[in-house]
């Protein structure tokens, strides 16, 4: 799934096939404001696990980091 959210971002094109069926421009626009909200949702996701195992490790090291 974040092989995804980062394809997402970095091919918009792929976004685009998401909302083929959508017919007038504000369809169209609608369409991908749905579908960045939703990569942003993962992403922002995908973040805040990424920080909670950063800080793990970093409480588990034994190595002070201040």
């Amino acid at each position: 799934m974040k092989h995804f959210v980062l394809l997402l971002l970095l091919f918009p094109s792929l976004v685009a096939a998401q909302c083929k069926d959508a017919i007038s421009t504000k369809d169209m626009q609608d369409c991908m404001d749905n579908e960045w909200k939703k990569s942003d949702a993962d992403l922002n996701r995908v973040y805040q696990e990424s920080l909670k195992k950063l800080r793990t490790w970093l409480d588990a090291s034994p190595i002070a980091c201040s």
